[in-house]
């Protein structure tokens, strides 16, 4: 997808949910940035280009208490959680029927595929499950900082390249839901402008519904570096 987007073939690419991690996120964030400089450069006409890898948990935010009741939890470990109790569920409901028909003297254990004891065990791990402890933070590399790393490591357009007349290209990236921290929030703001003044790319990131970022740190990150303001992520 990163060489697709480097030939101009692609101008959005949407991959939500996709268990994206961060060496992916960077590559597809260079090549949407370069893209959009080679183009810019090429001719005067708009330049508009999206990513959204929304929903991959690739941020640092770490979850918060220690199993109490009502302790939030990312909206992928939640459906994780209900599959596997529900998977759980069935497995006892049907090791109760395979009793009642063993009782009535039918054994219908080779149509079952799985032993009282298994189902036994199954369904105990999966009682508990909403009550253990677990966080939203599933990356051992935060992706916002493998993404902010790769548009700073963009050199400038050589000198005399210019840029044809037009208004700035425009990437558009979308960050929502993906475990994000005030430090992966601080690298793309850098990334921000440093695509303004260094590249001339309009970038802006779409960070909400990331539990650990405040308010105006996620309205700075999606107003991006407009005019001569910087998105500065107030607390």
């Amino acid at each position: 997808l990163a060489r697709a987007i480097g030939t101009g073939s692609v101008r959005a690419v949407s991959l939500r949910g996709c268990s994206v991690g961060a060496e992916g996120t960077a590559r597809l964030g260079r090549a949407l940035v370069e893209t959009a400089v080679a183009a810019a450069a090429s001719d005067g006409a708009a330049v508009d280009l999206s990513l959204d890898v929304s929903g991959n948990q690739f941020g640092m935010a770490q979850g918060k208490g220690s199993g109490k009741k009502g302790k939030k939890q990312s909206v992928s470990e939640l459906r994780k959680q209900a599959t596997k109790t529900t998977n759980a569920y069935m497995t006892f409901v049907r090791k109760k029927i395979t009793s009642g028909l063993k009782d009535a003297g039918l054994d219908v254990s080779a149509y079952t595929g799985s032993s009282m004891a298994e189902s036994d065990d199954e369904f105990e791990a999966a009682a508990g499950m909403f009550e253990a402890e677990g966080g939203a933070h599933t990356s051992a590399r935060c992706g916002a900082r493998a993404f902010a790393e790769a548009i700073l490591g963009c050199p400038a357009p050589p000198p005399g390249a210019g840029r044809a007349a037009g208004p700035p290209p425009r990437c558009t990236v979308g960050m929502r839901q993906c475990a994000l921290d005030a430090g992966g929030a601080d690298a793309l703001a850098n990334a921000i402008v440093h695509a303004r003044d260094v590249l001339g790319v309009a970038l802006t990131v779409d960070a909400s519904l990331n539990r650990d970022l405040t308010r105006p740190a996620v309205r700075a990150l999606r107003r991006g570096a407009a005019a001569d303001v910087d998105p500065v992520l107030e607390e």
